[in-house]
């Protein structure tokens, strides 16, 4: 019996161990990485304001011009460092399910970490602009006018939903094949969709203001992210539990 219980707490232990060190190769990735994008993002849009400004043409904010790009930093980012740690994760002793669950806590903390940058720099934007009395505004979002926690919060399910897309695209062809593969492209662009329209938020849906947005309207928005993220995370689970390392043919 002792034994038993040995074996169960060591396999534990091996579980959280390797689990700590995906978080370690995939996340510390991405949080290095997006040292290098937000610095870009900052650079961009005070460049874009000044010489919006030079020519009269400012209207606005400029964070909103830059910052959906954010998503698909992140889902580039997640699709590559996934291809690299699955073998290094499984060569060095993890486990399938302590790489899964890594990859999950990755996409949420990074997810966070990324939403509140976001919404630090859109808040600081509009109380710089206010200063310099420019017009400020920012179309997207769940709340008219921008709000520190809805947008943080908005943009933590956006990204983390967007970085589990980016590793589920490689194992759709891995599982299922060229042809499998391509139409799995199509389920992924559906959630990402889904996920944008839910925050109202991105290329496609963010550029007209949410009139009429309530309480209602915001809570239904975040529970939406909450759906997008549940329903990636299962995907990711299902997929790489017993991922293959050799693709799947045809």
């Amino acid at each position: 019996m002792s034994a038993t219980i040995d074996l169960d707490e060591s396999g534990r232990l091996a579980h959280r161990r390797t689990m700590l060190a995906m978080e370690k190769r995939f996340g510390g990735g991405l949080l290095l990485t997006g040292v290098w994008y937000w610095t870009s993002i900052i650079f961009a849009s005070i460049v874009i304001a000044v010489l919006q400004s030079r020519f009269s043409v400012l209207e606005g904010g400029t964070l909103q011009y830059v910052l959906g790009s954010t998503r698909w930093f992140l889902f580039t980012m997640g699709m590559i460092l996934v291809a690299v740690t699955l073998p290094l994760h499984l060569a060095s002793g993890g486990t399938r399910s302590s790489f899964v669950a890594g990859l999950f806590r990755s996409a949420l903390y990074v997810g966070l970490a990324n939403g509140i940058m976001a919404a630090a720099l859109v808040t600081a934007e509009g109380l710089t602009w206010n200063a310099l009395g420019w017009d400020w505004q920012f179309r997207q979002g769940l709340v008219p006018g921008g709000s520190f926690i809805v947008d943080a919060a908005s943009e933590t399910l956006v990204l983390a939903t967007y970085i589990l897309i980016g590793t589920l695209l490689p194992a759709g062809f891995q599982r299922l094949g060229a042809w499998g593969g391509s139409f799995w492209i199509l389920a992924l662009l559906a959630i990402a969709l889904f996920v944008d329209w839910s925050v109202h938020s991105g290329y496609i849906f963010g550029w007209d203001p949410l009139v009429g947005a309530g309480t209602a309207r915001t809570l239904l928005g975040l529970g939406g992210g909450v759906l997008a993220v549940a329903v990636t995370a299962f995907a990711v689970d299902r997929f790489y539990r017993d991922m293959p390392l050799r693709p799947a043919l045809g």
